[in-house]
């Protein structure tokens, strides 16, 4: 099972969506065919859906430009937030 997991463009905050989902490609292709509905959450992700998210769980899928963001997968969910924190606002540029 997975789930989405979206930050803010600062990378302070997050929400989780598309809970239970079987597959990282239904999770994807929820992503991106959600339209405005997270428009604030623009850095999206997809982790295994355990519950709470832990900040040491993985980053297992990176389904959205700009390619910077590709270097994430793999990445825990605390070294993504803090790679947000500090680059965030200047590759929101991308959007």
């Amino acid at each position: 099972m997975y789930k989405a997991i979206l930050f803010s463009s600062d990378g302070e905050d997050y929400v989780t969506d598309y809970h239970g989902t079987d597959t990282i490609e239904e999770v994807e292709e929820l992503l991106a065919n959600q339209g405005s509905r997270w428009y604030f959450y623009p850095w999206d992700f997809v982790i295994k859906d355990r519950g709470f998210v832990k900040m040491h769980q993985r980053i297992v899928s990176v389904p959205m430009w700009p390619q910077e963001l590709i270097e994430l997968n793999n990445k825990s969910v605390f070294t993504v937030q803090k790679y947000l924190k500090e680059n965030g606002n200047r590759i929101a540029g991308y959007l």
